[in-house]
């Protein structure tokens, strides 16, 4: 069963992105994170602006939040993390690699 991470934005409503075929997170800046999955023939790549960190809350919190979605329930196939990220999320952007 396909399960997904639910997120409102400060500017561009809300987002379900898939959780299934994530790859890693990481911190490309204090303001941008980074996710990368397989997709059905190639690697997309989630650029997530959000709120002014120093270290890598957003991706920790991200990478945990994959984590427990995982370990949850196959009927809690949407979780969403507005209100417990690390902080604002500002937008969400999905390409392909």
């Amino acid at each position: 069963m396909a399960k997904f991470l639910k997120a409102t934005t400060v500017s561009a409503g809300k987002h379900v992105v898939p959780a299934d075929g994530f790859i890693m997170c990481k911190k490309s800046s204090n303001t941008v994170t980074e996710a990368y999955y397989e997709a059905q023939n190639d690697f997309d790549k989630i650029v997530i602006t959000h709120g002014s960190l120093s270290g890598h809350e957003f991706p920790d919190f991200l990478q945990n939040q994959l984590i427990n979605l995982a370990q949850t329930n196959w009927r809690n196939a949407v979780v969403d993390v507005t209100s417990s990220a690390p902080a604002t999320i500002q937008n969400i952007e999905i390409s392909a690699l």
